[in-house]
């Protein structure tokens, strides 16, 4: 029930969020809108398979993969940035 109830807030509250975000930078900000509406279907299709293959995997194993995974993308946010900085 707590999760449906955020995400039915969360849900709730896009609107006002797009509107605050078109204010703050422009109207430039509707064509990402537009591109993350885009991605819903890979997304549901991504939740879909990823789900039930989550579902086999051991708690263990499932957190050291989500962990490796933020591990890669905290690394490629990073190594971009200090190579920039030192090249």
């Amino acid at each position: 029930k707590t999760r449906g109830f955020l995400f039915a807030v969360f849900a709730m509250s896009i609107p006002v969020q797009i509107l605050l975000l078109s204010i703050t930078f422009g109207l430039s900000i509707l064509w990402n809108v537009v591109l993350g509406i885009s991605f819903l279907p890979l997304i549901y299709l991504g939740a879909t398979v990823g789900i039930p293959l989550g579902n086999r995997m051991s708690k263990d194993k499932l957190k050291m993969i989500a962990y490796m995974v933020l591990l890669i993308i905290g690394v490629s946010a990073v190594v971009p940035a200090l190579l920039s900085k030192y090249i």
